[in-house]
């Protein structure tokens, strides 16, 4: 393990942990500031999370530099669009547009808009990710196990992000615990990619890749 990096790492579950507790603080009255939600827009816990996604895209421009090699510049396309997501809430916007522009099928409990944001993230996702296989099919051995691991963490994080966002929507019962699973389980996971990310860009990655581990 990249031992120097465990401090980063606890400090940064550490924060995700208090942001969690004091979500539930929220809901149960004990704070009242709604900025203390995991689930509102421009909460404090989503500006933490703005700052690990800006810090992932520069640790990878940096390793890019580093190296001298393009081996990652997918990777920190598809982690700009991330950021660009969050901050600018581009599949939302786009999927009300596209909700508005055709007669989108309803699904189950998912709305119209529901349906529109699903598209969009599925056009860009495919898109990035289709760089990232190609350029995987040039790297050598050693850079194509840090893929493989990347690709596992940013799985990890499509499905808190998208996958649990979709059954919080279509489920009556039970909306904040699954809120906070969705926020929650997108914090610890984004903090686990800077960790490794991090660990990449200092020379102290892990000693076993991931996805063999």
């Amino acid at each position: 393990m990249a031992s120097k990096l465990i401090p980063l790492l606890i400090l940064l579950l550490s924060i995700d942990v208090f942001f969690m507790l004091a979500h539930i603080a929220f809901l149960s009255g004990w704070l009242t500031n709604s900025f203390w939600s995991v689930e509102k827009d421009s909460s404090f816990s989503e500006w933490y999370q703005h700052l690990k996604e800006v810090s992932i895209v520069t640790l990878l421009i940096y390793h890019s530099f580093k190296i001298k090699k393009i081996d990652y510049l997918p990777w920190c396309l598809l982690f700009l669009y991330v950021l660009l997501d969050d901050a600018l809430m581009v599949h939302e916007k786009l999927g009300g547009h596209l909700d508005n522009a055709f007669d989108l099928p309803v699904f189950s409990s998912l709305r119209e808009q529901d349906i529109g944001e699903l598209i969009v993230s599925a056009f860009f996702g495919a898109g990035l990710l289709t760089l990232i296989f190609l350029r995987f099919l040039w790297c050598e051995v050693r850079v194509k196990h840090h893929y493989i691991d990347l690709l596992v963490l940013f799985s990890a994080l499509v499905l808190f992000g998208i996958g649990v966002d979709m059954v919080h929507m279509m489920v009556s019962s039970g909306a904040e615990v699954w809120g906070l699973i969705e926020d929650g389980g997108e914090l610890l996971v984004m903090s686990l990619i800077v960790f490794y990310i991090a660990s990449l860009s200092t020379g102290k990655q892990l000693s076993a890749p991931i996805a063999s581990s």
